[in-house]
């Protein structure tokens, strides 16, 4: 979409900055590279590849996930808000928008303690999507 993710869900918010690349070629190419590095900047955590996909990023494969699950949702409600047009969407304030990332920024330095372990980003629902799909495998 030529508006970009929309910061309307709280999903779309968690996603953090995003960066945008328009899409040129393969990865073989050198300059495609150093652009897609330049493109995502050093610490943004999410790319639209522009009428290709999207790269999400994490000092973790489980990081990764998370922030590639947020933008999967972000992009659904959207898609689906969109329905009624640009000009019927809410967009929160910036200040709102700031509240939610200033809590999501405090869960991100602070890992979860539980069972006597602290998870990192993304690892806890990692673990729980791991589950769900060996309970789904095991039933086979």
């Amino acid at each position: 979409m030529k508006c970009g993710l929309l910061p309307i869900s709280q999903e779309a918010i968690l996603c953090g900055h995003i960066s945008y690349h328009e899409y040129k070629g393969i990865l073989a190419e050198e300059d495609v590279k150093r652009l897609l590095a330049h493109d995502l900047g050093p610490i943004n955590k999410v790319m639209f590849l522009r009428n290709y996909g999207v790269v999400t990023c994490g000092e973790t494969v489980e990081e990764a996930c998370h922030y590639l699950f947020n933008v999967m949702a972000a992009c659904e409600i959207q898609s689906k808000a969109l329905l009624v047009g640009l000009d019927n969407i809410h967009i929160p304030s910036a200040e709102t928008q700031r509240r939610i990332a200033e809590v999501n920024n405090s869960h991100l330095e602070n890992p979860t303690q539980l069972e006597n372990k602290k998870w990192k980003v993304g690892e806890l629902e990692f673990e729980a999507l791991m589950r769900c799909l060996d309970n789904a495998v095991s039933r086979f």
